[in-house]
């Protein structure tokens, strides 16, 4: 069973490839409407908003592909 992690912004994490980095945001779920108006929901949760150290721009991390950080 893959245990399901919960971040919160500012949490510091880690990730294999890009390092420590911060939570800013959670994506969550969302109503969107497709070319003929119906409504599509959206799930994005536990997709992060993740700012790490050597990148210039946040990056979108599935949660499962992150765990806790060090702290200072």
């Amino acid at each position: 069973m893959v245990r399901r992690r919960s971040f919160k912004a500012g949490d510091l994490v880690c990730h294999s490839r890009f390092g420590l980095g911060a939570i800013e945001d959670e994506w969550g779920s969302w109503v969107d409407i497709d070319d003929t108006g119906n409504e599509l929901m959206v799930n994005g949760a536990g997709i992060y908003e993740v700012r790490f150290e050597h990148e210039p721009k946040p990056r979108s991390i599935n949660g499962s592909w992150l765990s806790q950080g060090l702290k200072g």
